[in-house]
């Protein structure tokens, strides 16, 4: 014969088996809503994360951007005050060249003067030192000091002048007396050819406008 359970054990053992079935209910529906939600999540931390890489690019773009845009400002910048500073340099070179050659010009004309009026004054001699007709002829120190004076001209030609200009003062020198020396030992005075030594000084004067005037357009009438 059976025996039977207490009522009050039986009821106890229903409550907690319903117990155990609500509380698995329970979870499992947690569980649900849990792997429900897992994907949104993911979703969303993708977005987020593709959002703030988005932004990223556009700042760094911008910035590129940027550094590109005041580079080429400063670029420019630079290269506009390049251009002032050569343009400054050349408006010297010109203003410098033109007291050069202007000074030359007149040096080589008053030597020019000069020698006619040694041999038209005296009779210099070869081999025989300038310095000795001093005391007999006055013409001979205008001669000399007008000699100094073109040799030191010629001298600054060489300096400051062109390469052109430089060669037009040479062949200007050819129709002159020898330069500066201590004397003319083993050499002749003779008088400069008027229409060479005018046709040569010409072309040194318009040098002398090709090489300083500002206007390339600018015609030269020296």
């Amino acid at each position: 014969m059976a025996v039977s359970e207490p009522r009050s054990n039986s009821a106890r053992r229903r409550r907690l088996y319903n117990g155990i079935r609500h509380a698995s209910a329970v979870v499992a529906v947690e569980n649900k809503k849990v792997e429900d939600k897992k994907p949104f999540r993911e979703t969303g931390s993708f977005t987020v994360l593709v959002s703030t890489g988005a932004s990223l690019l556009v700042a760094v773009v911008a910035s590129l951007t940027t550094i590109i845009t005041t580079n080429a400002t400063i670029d420019k910048d630079r290269e506009i005050q390049q251009r002032q500073i050569d343009s400054q340099k050349a408006d010297a070179s010109r203003a410098k060249r033109e007291v050069v050659y202007k000074a030359y010009l007149d040096a080589a004309n008053q030597y020019s003067v000069a020698t006619n009026h040694l041999l038209d004054g005296c009779t210099p001699q070869p081999n025989v030192p300038i310095e000795s007709l001093y005391s007999k002829c006055p013409a001979a120190n205008e001669f000399n000091s007008a000699r100094s004076n073109y040799q030191d001209r010629l001298n600054d030609m060489y300096i400051f002048a062109t390469p052109t200009a430089i060669q037009a003062a040479r062949a200007l020198s050819t129709v002159l007396p020898p330069g500066l020396v201590s004397s003319f030992t083993n050499s002749t005075i003779t008088r400069p050819d008027r229409g060479t030594f005018l046709y040569l000084y010409q072309l040194a004067e318009t040098q002398t406008c090709l090489d300083v005037k500002i206007d390339p357009g600018q015609p030269c009438f020296w």
